[in-house]
């Protein structure tokens, strides 16, 4: 369809005709309502002619919408509320934002809200209320429709202040509802969300359909002559908080679009600034240092007006989609600030220098520092150092934040310390993934077979709804729980192994699916494949100790030295010495150094020679 109108009748029908058939019957009800009041209208009656008559066939929607077709006769206009001034109840700060955190009913009140006010002209939209009671979907797909008809009113007009104002508002409270602590340090397997992100506070599906309504109003045309710059100001919105929210929905390239627009717009306005102080007659010269706003001043002065440091938010943009050069054009290597520097040492695999920029950076948030001295530790492989460091922390801290108790059951798992008693957990909550991955191992050791299989299948669930919220803008970021969902898969395997008697060929099996896999994951970051080798250390130690059978015992030694080898070759290769030292470590334990040389003696002598010792 060439006009606009047709195609939103044509949108509104097709979902109102998926509707027909839904499980509710509610939903079916208020869809038959809504198609025949808009098959009734004069836009209706021509959509239905213009699709009756395409050279290519009417479409096969109409043959299902043919019931709620009224006689042309019987066409009505409807009367037109031409309000000039939106409603009070329009006008409510608390009608925009969630309140108790109820998606549904928050977008579904919004929605008719917008609806009643009188500013909705398209005849079509006008219509669809009794849906919008009743289905949230439509609500989110309606909802930038809506916003963009009572936008086509005059530039300036009373509604474009009062939706500025509130959709303004909307991602200012999803910037001042995060949290400054939360963050961890390692950018694949920890969240990719800066320190100042939204965290749970507003339900990502509320933030999605605010960040679905301004990409939807960027892609409108202003009037006849607006150019693509002029059309991303529908609203008067900061875009350095709509960058912010994208990023905690995992919209990491929308992130970057919105902060460029932040950055252009600063930039313009600078530039119109300088112009307007020169004389019309007098003829422009610009000094040429004097129009260059670097990457430190831009974050300077978006941390006075809005306490967001544009800086942080790129690298940790960069870092969430896995664009290692890009952290160095945006100032990384470069800036003191003690942040800046603790994520290119990340980024650089330095692990011990982000490790002291933490211990001595002492005005970094109290978790902040925590999180990142645990987070290098552990990368760095310093699991006994780690242990004890951990203990201190539970000796000073009652009651730990969420991510800190995270981390000392992933600490616990992995140096297999069977003794970590947990701290009383509130009704309410349920336990996280190294919780969970704990308490399987444990159940695996302690032969509780029902129970072990109950804990993979709950954390199998949350993980599989977590991949569900994630965002297709980049996959990089659904590479962490792709990577906690093959753990679980590979610790069931082998619980269902443990389950009946384990025969040295079933165990062959094992480590061939295992060497399988790996050949899928080389061509990943080290730090997608460290996890799952990490959780292979332990599940073959385990089984070492367990064993009675010497064979079986002998082979699954052999295994576990093979293992290890290619963790130390793997990790040597991501510049990570010290995890393959560990490796190697680990080897000598049961293999002792006898006559002759062997593989993993030559992998120790490049170990020490990559180390230059």
């Amino acid at each position: 369809f060439k006009e606009k109108k047709f195609k939103l009748v044509f949108i509104l029908l097709s979902v109102i005709n998926n509707a027909l058939i839904d499980q509710c019957i509610e939903v079916r009800f208020a869809a038959a309502t809504c198609a025949k009041n808009i098959l009734a209208t004069q836009s209706g009656h021509q959509f239905w002619e213009q699709s009756k008559n395409d050279p290519n066939g009417p479409d096969p929607m109409l043959m299902y919408l043919q019931p709620f077709r009224t006689a042309k006769q019987k066409v009505h206009e409807l009367p037109v509320d031409k309000s000039s001034s939106p409603s009070e109840n329009l006008d409510d700060g608390s009608l925009w934002i969630p309140q108790t955190g109820n998606h549904d009913t928050w977008l579904k009140t919004l929605t008719c809200a917008l609806l009643d006010s009188g500013g909705v002209r398209s005849e079509v939209l006008q219509l669809i209320k009794p849906m919008c009671e009743v289905k949230t979907d439509f609500c989110q797909m309606v909802l930038p429709y809506l916003v963009h008809d009572i936008l086509l009113n005059e530039n300036d007009s009373p509604w474009q202040v009062l939706l500025s104002n509130h959709i303004k508002g909307f991602f200012n409270a999803c910037c001042r509802m995060g949290s400054s602590s939360s963050r961890s340090t390692t950018p694949a397997i920890g969240d990719s969300e800066t320190d100042s992100l939204p965290q749970a506070h507003m339900d990502k599906a509320s933030r999605r359909t605010m960040l679905a309504v301004v990409d939807y109003l960027r892609k409108q045309k202003r009037h006849q002559l607006s150019t693509v710059w002029d059309d991303n100001f529908w609203l008067d919105l900061n875009y350095l908080e709509v960058a912010l929210t994208a990023q905690s929905c995992a919209a990491h390239f929308t992130a970057l679009l919105c902060t460029e627009i932040y950055a252009d717009k600063i930039r313009s306005e600078e530039e119109e600034l300088k112009r307007s102080s020169y004389k019309a007659a007098r003829s422009l010269k610009f000094d040429e240092t004097s129009q260059e706003l670097t990457i430190f001043s831009l974050s300077n002065k978006s941390k006075e007006e809005t306490g967001i440091g544009l800086q942080e938010l790129l690298i940790d943009v960069y870092r969430s989609i896995g664009e290692p050069d890009s952290l160095y054009g945006c100032g990384g290597g470069k800036m003191l600030h003690p942040l800046a520097r603790i994520r290119t040492y990340e980024h650089e695999v330095l692990w011990d220098k982000a490790l002291v920029t933490y211990d001595i950076e002492m005005n970094l948030p109290v978790s902040t520092r925590q999180a990142g001295i645990v987070q290098a530790l552990q990368n760095f492989g310093l699991c006994h150092i780690l242990t004890t460091y951990l203990k201190g922390l539970e000796a000073e801290n009652a009651e730990w934040c969420e991510e800190l108790q995270e981390i000392r059951f992933q600490a616990a798992w992995r140096n297999m310390q069977w003794d970590h008693v947990p701290q009383c957990r509130d009704e309410t909550s349920c336990p996280g993934y190294h919780e969970s991955v704990y308490n399987a191992l444990q159940s695996l050791k302690d032969q509780e077979f029902s129970a072990f299989h109950e804990v993979i299948k709950f954390a199998r669930v949350k993980e599989v709804e977590e991949l569900c919220k994630g965002s297709l803008e980049s996959v990089y970021s659904l590479y962490p729980t792709l990577c906690r969902l093959q753990i679980l898969g590979e610790l069931e395997t082998i619980g269902q192994l443990l389950s009946r008697s384990a025969t040295c060929e079933a165990l062959n099996e094992v480590h061939r699916k295992w060497q399988q896999q790996l050949q899928l994951l080389k061509d990943s970051d080290f730090t997608f494949q460290e996890p799952i080798l990490a959780m292979r250390t332990v599940i073959q130690e385990m089984l070492i100790k367990r064993e009675m059978d010497d064979q079986r015992k002998n082979f699954i030694k052999d295994a576990l030295t093979e293992h290890l080898l290619q963790m130390a070759k793997l990790a040597r290769a991501a510049r990570n010495s010290q995890l393959a030292e560990k490796a190697i470590f680990q080897i000598k334990q049961h293999n002792p150094v006898g006559f002759g040389i062997s593989t993993w003696q030559l992998e120790e002598a490049q170990v020490f020679w990559g180390k230059k010792e």
